[in-house]
């Protein structure tokens, strides 16, 4: 299901400047995600890279981060280089305190200063709607269309 929403995505969009109020050059999709919920980080990115249109656009997640970096910094920076962000919604995800004290007010600041896409999708039942913010950004997915649901699509033959 979220395959299929995210092959709706504008992906053309992430490839270059967000709009004409950025002077920076912006482009890339930055992964905001719990550790605990890393097979949907995995299945996230691979959905994307099946696009044709993503081969020119950069996915980042904490996973890059090289050992010895300053994580704080190096997640700061691409969260300032990004055009868009996927948020993976979690029970997981809402309890992290660094998420939701680092990473979502600079997600929200940034879409509001720069016009980074900010995109929500629901991995998994959780707690949203009782998140102010959460519930005046729309979704990927409906949030009773949860990716816990979702199997990857059998190949037909052409």
């Amino acid at each position: 299901m979220f395959q299929r929403k995210l092959l709706h995505l504008d992906l053309s969009s992430l490839a270059g400047p967000v709009d004409a109020r950025t002077t920076s050059e912006r482009r890339g999709v930055f992964i905001c995600y719990s550790h605990t919920d890393r097979v949907w980080l995995d299945k996230v990115v691979i959905a994307l890279k099946s696009l044709p249109e993503s081969s020119n656009i950069p996915i980042w997640d904490d996973s890059a981060i090289d050992s010895g970096d300053d994580w704080h910094a190096a997640i700061m920076k691409k969260l300032q280089e990004s055009s868009a962000a996927i948020l993976l919604i979690s029970n997981h995800f809402l309890a992290s305190s660094y998420i939701m004290n680092e990473e979502v007010p600079r997600i929200l600041a940034e879409g509001k200063q720069s016009g980074m896409q900010v995109l929500p999708l629901m991995v998994s039942a959780s707690n949203w709607d009782l998140h102010k913010w959460l519930k005046k950004v729309q979704t990927v997915n409906p949030p009773e269309h949860r990716c816990w649901r979702w199997t990857p699509p059998v190949s037909r033959p052409r």
